[in-house]
């Protein structure tokens, strides 16, 4: 940032935090004001990490059927790595036979990958949670702390011949 930019901005730092002291004074409140501004960061689009490791053993495990259906999940996936969808949906989106799809399904959980559990409010649904070994969508503390309580609740996070 240049120091004609640093300079408009405390000059109107400097008018907020007068206009705020004058406002007190008129309601017969004593304030001192300190104004703190920067520069907003550019925000990121949604993504998530898939870790290197685990690119290379679905590569050497999986279908391409499953590798299709994973990155499905990965793509739709919310904070904390979960995706709620029915096998019509999945079926829709990947353009694959029901067979095919449990099929996929089945060999991301036989890996633990995924841990499958019917969603509460719509029983025609299931909530898929994907391994955060695998991919993370969210913070690094969050992921540590999620991590942390699969530990603490015996959830099987390893893959197999890995």
């Amino acid at each position: 940032m240049n120091k004609e930019m640093k300079d408009k901005i405390l000059s109107v730092a400097q008018v907020i935090e007068e206009g705020i002291e004058e406002y007190g004074r008129d309601e017969g409140v004593n304030m001192e004001v300190t104004t703190i501004m920067k520069l907003k960061k550019a925000r990121l689009p949604d993504f998530v990490m898939v870790f290197q490791y685990f690119g290379e053993y679905a590569v050497d495990n999986f279908s391409p059927a499953t590798c299709k259906v994973l990155w499905m999940f990965i793509s739709l996936s919310e904070m904390k790595n979960y995706v709620t969808l029915d096998i019509d949906t999945i079926q829709e989106k990947t353009r694959m036979c029901r067979k095919t799809v449990y099929n996929a399904i089945n060999q991301l959980k036989e890996h633990n990958v995924i841990v499958v559990v019917k969603n509460i409010q719509d029983k025609r649904r299931n909530d898929y949670f994907i391994n955060p070994q695998a991919m993370w969508r969210g913070s690094s503390t969050n992921r540590e702390k999620q991590l942390a309580k699969y530990k603490k609740d015996n959830v099987q996070l390893e893959f197999p011949n890995m």
